[in-house]
């Protein structure tokens, strides 16, 4: 796509004063060994300067761009946003081509995600770049139909097409001075996190139709594709207790973001100074998880969750399942949010010595049922008194005795969930 809109550029007869390029990255090569052009190789061939290892937000590039008399930044497939510095680094500002038919699909992925939500198009948009998440105005955009065979790869390949008709057509409009950029309409806009949707992983427990959306979403050759989830690799039919006492070493830390409110809910992923001061109440953790005291479901929480996984956490739990909710058929078990943050769910807190093992029982029928492994969390609390906490483990000594019964830790349960891709590409 970049190397299409130095095409486009060019054939209008304008002059490209440099490139930020990220061909020499180790995770580019793949693109090349497809067959796509390398923006940095064009461009040399061309003898446009090319620039890399360069920071779009340093001090370096701004230099390089001010003494270059740029009248504008266009931008595809960059991993960083722009600070305010750089967007008004130039006279008619920096523009980016995001691969969705915006409002729809801010954020990462947007092909897959358009799959995975049972959209009936998508497309690629040229918009005015602000400091939020591909909220500017839109310039031009171009539509694409996806039918219910496409996958990543066949939907990506109609949209590097439209993208070139867009290239070629925005390029004119700018140096014509007819653009006409409209604000997006917020209403209809849609976030998605950074990452593979639900880390690539097939929840077990998915409908068949959804779980057909996801594989599509994720077939992109010669790419990894999707994973099974452990419990449909697994042949055991048993239960994997995971019990944090009072003395476990790896407790999960206790973390509260009530205070918040509604704010962190925001549905572009949140400000910079919002995901900054979540970055600073976060407790420093690496590979381990937390349990989040939180009055609402954190599926919906994109900046929380964004904080959570850059911040280096593994694993959260966030959600009890009430008993009540047991009845209902499919008791909630360890799943990956959109951003692919695994989430353990708490099935007993605090409980009464009695009710351990009716759950144990319940979880083994329900293994059976299901003809694969279940994990039953039960969660000891810190106010609980020592006594209490002492029955309660002395009572789990006891189930894991009872055959089909393995107790497991958290790394346990992320390193079950951490299993290799199965790739069908092929």
């Amino acid at each position: 796509m970049s190397c299409h809109i130095l095409d486009a550029v060019e054939s209008n007869g304008q002059t490209v004063v440099g490139v930020l390029s990220r061909d020499h990255e180790p995770g580019m090569r793949i693109w090349h060994t497809m067959g796509h052009r390398s923006l940095e190789a064009l461009a040399t061939s061309r003898n446009i300067p090319v620039h890399k290892d360069i920071s779009v937000n340093s001090e370096t590039l701004l230099k390089i761009v001010s003494e270059s008399e740029a009248d504008l930044i266009l931008s595809c497939f960059w991993s960083e946003l722009f600070r305010d510095s750089i967007l008004n680094a130039t006279r008619l500002g920096a523009y980016n081509f995001h691969t969705a038919y915006l409002p729809r699909h801010r954020g990462s992925r947007p092909i897959p995600w358009a799959i995975i939500k049972g959209d009936s198009y998508c497309g690629i948009t040229l918009h005015r770049m602000r400091p939020g998440v591909d909220d500017g105005e839109i310039v031009d955009q171009v539509k694409v139909n996806i039918t219910p065979k496409d996958t990543a790869g066949s939907v990506y390949d109609k949209v590097t097409e439209a993208g070139k008709e867009l290239a070629y057509r925005s390029i004119e409009a700018f140096s014509s001075g007819t653009l006409k950029p409209i604000a997006q309409e917020e209403s209809l806009a849609t976030y998605q996190l950074r990452g593979e949707p639900y880390g690539g992983q097939i929840n077990y427990f998915w409908a068949s139709e959804q779980a057909d959306k996801v594989k599509r979403a994720l077939t992109f050759p010669p790419f990894k594709a999707w994973r099974k989830s452990p419990q449909a690799i697994s042949s055991k039919q048993n239960v994997r207790l995971i019990f944090q006492d009072l003395s476990s070493e790896n407790r999960m830390k206790t973390v509260s973001f009530d205070d918040f409110g509604p704010e962190i809910q925001a549905i572009n992923g949140g400000d910079s100074s919002l995901r900054k001061r979540l970055r600073e109440r976060l407790p420093k953790i690496s590979g381990g998880g937390a349990h989040l005291k939180l009055s609402h479901n954190l599926n919906r929480y994109y900046p929380l969750l964004e904080s959570l996984r850059q911040g280096g956490y593994a694993y959260v739990s966030s959600l009890d399942v009430p008993t009540s909710d047991w009845s209902n058929g499919v008791i909630s078990q360890p799943f990956r949010y959109e951003n692919g943050l695994l989430e353990i769910p708490v099935h007993l807190r605090n409980p009464k010595v009695s009710d351990v093992g009716n759950a144990v029982e319940y979880m083994l029928r329900f293994a059976r049922e299901i003809k694969a492994p279940v994990y039953l969390h039960i969660l000891v609390e810190e106010e609980t008194p020592a006594e209490t906490a002492k029955e309660l483990t002395a009572c789990i000594s006891e189930q894991i005795q009872i055959e089909g019964v393995q107790l497991v830790t958290y790394e346990d349960v992320c390193k079950e969930f951490d299993t290799d891709y199965e790739n069908i590409s092929a």
